[in-house]
């Protein structure tokens, strides 16, 4: 089916990200550009059923979204105070990355042990960042040392926890791959 925006404005589903669970049961995440700006989700279980993840405003752009089990997280941009941010299924929002102009390219996936992963760009350092909440904490550090990389970001866990992160070389014009866990990348 297609989704009717429940607001009294349009410009719903840009940045659109969508995930199937387990069970086959289908999840979006979406920026709605109208009014404030919001961060809405959906799943489809039978017939749509839609929610606001994130109600502040101008929050949602550069949507990621993951699930593992019964946990749907999303990770996306909060344009008003240009941070990282996610928001979990549960209903809580977290910080993740306060540091100015940090969140675009947003690029989220859980491990094996239901850890999270996301890959995202620093538009003031113009550097690809990566952050984690494996050890209980959110921990953020850059990937690559060089300037003008890091758009783009897709990220992907494998079964031995190793993370991959594909991401575009402005510079060189050229794609680029980081492969590694936090602190060590090649």
């Amino acid at each position: 089916g297609t989704l009717s925006p429940e607001w009294p404005y349009s410009n719903l589903g840009a940045y659109a990200s969508l995930a199937a669970g387990a069970d086959g049961t289908l999840y979006v995440a979406y920026y709605q550009s109208g009014g404030i700006g919001t961060l809405g989700w959906a799943t489809l279980a039978g017939k749509w059923w839609q929610d606001t993840a994130d109600s502040n405003d101008s929050v949602g752009q550069h949507v990621s979204l993951a699930i593992a089990g019964t946990a749907t997280v999303a990770a996306y941009y909060d344009a008003k105070n240009y941070h990282l941010k996610v928001a979990r299924s549960d209903g809580g929002t977290t910080t993740v990355d306060s540091a100015k102009l940090v969140g675009q390219y947003t690029s989220v996936a859980y491990d094996q042990d239901h850890h999270l992963h996301v890959a995202y760009y620093d538009f003031g350092g113009y550097r690809l960042k990566y952050a984690t909440d494996k050890d209980g904490s959110w921990t953020t550090e850059y990937v690559d040392d060089a300037e003008n990389v890091g758009e783009y970001a897709s990220l992907a866990v494998d079964s031995a926890n190793q993370v991959h992160i594909a991401y575009y070389d402005a510079d060189k014009k050229a794609l680029k791959v980081a492969v590694g866990t936090a602190g060590s990348w090649q």
